[in-house]
């Protein structure tokens, strides 16, 4: 044989007659073994086709017998109540009558699910009854179809009271629709009424109550009833007529009351010194008065509120006895503002601190009083009332800063070397929110109006993000910082952003300052001409496009690491409607139930 195979491996040369013979049978052998390995990997195949076939038969009879014996049946029935109490929609800690959430769409799954979710008394202990304006209301009907929904919604409450058996009760309930719409009643009394009552007769098992101040419920309220257990009442006026939520002497007795929670518009403390509430027993405290919230021309525009009780002051007295108070959050109306006679109260258990309204009172308020365990600020001035003040805010952040973990304000004039200032105050800050709580709006807190020609708007620039950048061998600014927000106008660039993000996500950069990773990072009015991907509508070709968005992001690198980016330029420069402006709330307290560190 003179054939060589590696001599065709560098020539296209076609092989010679003797050549091709030899090449085949060299061929020959293997190409008979390759044949007879064909044969069997068919024969392999058809034999694997066979038995997966007769696998999926055999799975099938099964499943049956499978089901009925799988770990989900076998679950103990304390522990599926328990997978079904968190299954709840989360709406504070109340769970909704509507029939797509738990607990109810729990009992249209199965027989044994619908007897498990009956005989689980805390899936049924907390409720949010809100009354439809079907039942009552603009879209209510007289006759025998409105009576039929009515007594429909009333067996309904009936029926959660009953499951719960006799568990403290969380209960929210709101008339859904304004006074005004309520329909006249010929005869008797509204389901709202009815519902009160109902809930009343179980009042000895009320732990968390909270209510609008209907005349309905006030007129309940105003009775002796017996509330041994309640620890939270929250409630707001909803019409000016008398009775007053000041009325209800029950709420107040109760021996266990812990957090206290008013929307009002009071112009006076003295009625608050005068609530027969057991104030050393009070861990949490909420005062809002709505009147601040109302749009005004011009400082202290309202007539008379120059010279009215400061508000402030007037809670000291309060205050002084509320020796294990946490967490409170006051809104100051307008008033005079002078120390006479006010006292120094120290708050040695307050850890959040939240403050609204009037800024001369906030700052009045901040010089009389000690913190020595705060860690949480919030302060918000309304600057439809007046200007801002920095001063009692500047000393506090001196003495208390270093505690201080969650830190959130708004001057719009602060210089930046203040600002700066204020940042240094708070070495282990882990969330800085800095600018007004919206962007303005119907619901938006009011601008404040630059009248004083000294007065210049706080702009964020790269020199305050450079400044909270971590860098080896050097000190930054805010060094535990994890989450950071800023609504004010803000000129940086992309550059600066991501040198920030980049040093705030390397390990080695982190190990070696000290710092913390960051979690977060929002800047909702970056300049127009900011590079930012496009917003996209939630349908269409805004869905099919999505990957391509994505990998258009520059930020995207960052996002994978885990941190959430929102860089956004102010709403009517964006370009579309979709894009909604970035809600308050990365320490995410609520007026209606609490704020968490």
């Amino acid at each position: 044989m003179t054939v060589n195979v590696a001599d065709f491996a560098s020539t296209n040369r076609p092989p010679t007659d003797s050549e091709l013979e030899e090449l085949k049978e060299i061929l020959a052998p293997d190409e008979l073994v390759v044949a007879n390995i064909e044969r069997e990997i068919k024969a392999h195949r058809e034999e694997v086709d066979r038995l997966v076939k007769e696998r999926d038969e055999l799975l099938r009879k099964m499943r049956p017998a499978r089901l009925a014996a799988s770990w989900i049946r076998r679950l103990p029935a304390e522990i599926m109540g328990n997978i079904f109490f968190h299954a709840r929609a989360p709406s504070d800690c109340y769970a909704s009558f509507r029939t797509g959430d738990a607990p109810l769409v729990l009992l249209r799954v199965c027989r044994l699910w619908r007897d498990i979710a009956l005989n689980t008394p805390t899936l049924w202990a907390s409720m949010d009854i809100t009354i439809p304006s079907t039942v009552e209301g603009p879209d209510s009907r007289p006759g025998q179809e409105g009576n039929r929904k009515e007594e429909s919604f009333e067996n309904e409450v009936g029926r959660w009271l009953e499951r719960s058996a006799d568990l403290p009760l969380t209960i929210r309930i709101r008339r859904g629709y304004p006074m005004s719409m309520v329909p006249a009643l010929s005869a008797g009394m509204g389901a709202l009424h009815k519902t009160i009552l109902r809930l009343a007769e179980h009042s000895h098992r009320w732990e968390n109550l909270d209510f609008e101040g209907t005349p309905e419920m006030l007129e309940v309220l105003q009775k002796d009833l017996p509330v041994p257990r309640l620890k939270t009442w929250a409630t707001r006026p909803s019409s000016k007529k008398p009775p007053s939520i000041f009325d209800c002497k029950s709420p107040f007795h109760s021996p266990l009351l812990q957090r206290l929670i008013i929307f009002s518009d009071l112009d006076s403390p003295e009625i608050v010194r005068k609530m027969p509430v057991k104030w050393e027993s009070l861990t949490a405290l909420t005062i809002l008065n709505e009147r601040d919230f109302q749009p005004r021309a011009g400082f202290g525009a309202q007539a008379g509120t120059q010279d009215r009780e400061s508000f402030a002051l007037g809670l000291l007295p309060v205050l002084e006895r509320c020796t294990n108070l946490r967490q409170c959050l006051f809104s100051f109306p307008n008033g005079i503002v002078t120390t006479d006679g006010a006292k120094f109260v120290t708050l040695p258990a307050l850890r959040a601190l939240s403050l609204r309204g009037c800024c001369n009172q906030m700052n009045l308020f901040l010089t009389r009083i000690n913190l020595p365990a705060i860690r949480e600020l919030h302060y918000f001035p309304s600057y439809g009332t007046t200007p801002h003040v920095t001063t009692s805010f500047a000393n506090l952040l001196l003495t208390h800063g270093d505690q201080m973990r969650v830190l959130a304000f708004d001057f719009p004039a602060i210089s930046s070397d203040k600002f700066l200032d204020c940042l240094r105050s708070v070495p282990f800050v882990i969330q800085l929110s800095v600018g007004p709580q919206t962007e303005g709006g119907i619901h938006g807190s009011r601008r404040y109006t630059f009248e004083d020609p000294s007065d210049a708007p706080f702009i964020l620039t790269d020199s305050h993000i450079l400044a909270l950048t971590p860098k080896r061998g050097d000190t930054s600014i805010c060094p535990k910082l994890e989450l950071f927000r800023c609504s004010y106008k803000a000129k940086v660039t992309t550059r600066i952003i991501k040198g920030f993000l980049g040093a705030k996500v390397d390990p080695d950069i982190l190990e070696a300052t000290g710092a913390s990773r960051l979690r977060g990072l929002f800047i909702t009015r970056l300049p127009g001409d900011w590079p930012f991907s496009p917003s996209r509508p939630p349908w269409g070709e805004g869905l099919r496009r999505l990957a391509e968005i994505e990998s258009l992001d520059d930020f995207k690198a960052f996002k994978d690491a885990g941190v959430v980016v929102n860089l956004l330029r102010p709403i009517a420069l964006n370009s579309t409607f979709h894009m909604s402006p970035i809600r308050w709330g990365y320490s995410r307290y609520s007026r209606e139930t609490n704020f968490k560190e």
